[in-house]
């Protein structure tokens, strides 16, 4: 193997490392949050909702949205978080979070971007 090859996959290997890293932590920190956390504490780590709604049980729904670039998507492989996808994968993923009537995180999701996101 060349140099420079050796350099691209290095270079690939560890641009992973980064985006993965980046991407689990918002995972970490709605587990960690779950049951405890208000909107504003919430909203003071993750940033705005790109979307929200009020039930009318009460409840709030958030939405965010974390996209990875079409540059990221070398020759077909696509990252998406803590796992890599063969292929032409999900681009974006996207957090559900679910607040109760007192404004506390009661439940969450973690699922790929609506296809009209």
């Amino acid at each position: 193997m060349s140099v420079s090859a050796s350099v691209r996959w290095g270079g690939l290997i560890l641009l992973t490392l980064f985006i993965t890293a980046c991407a689990a932590w918002q995972s970490t920190y709605l587990k960690e949050a779950t049951g405890s956390a208000t909107q504003a504490e919430v909203a003071e780590r993750l940033g705005p909702p790109q979307t929200s709604w009020d039930l009318m049980t009460g409840e709030t729904l958030w939405i965010y949205q974390y996209g990875i670039p079409k540059a990221s998507d070398w020759g077909g492989v696509t990252i998406v978080g803590p796992a890599l996808t063969f292929g032409k994968g999900p681009r974006c993923t996207e957090y559900v979070l679910l607040f109760d009537r007192q404004q506390i995180l009661r439940a969450w999701m973690r699922q790929d971007c609506r296809p009209d996101a």
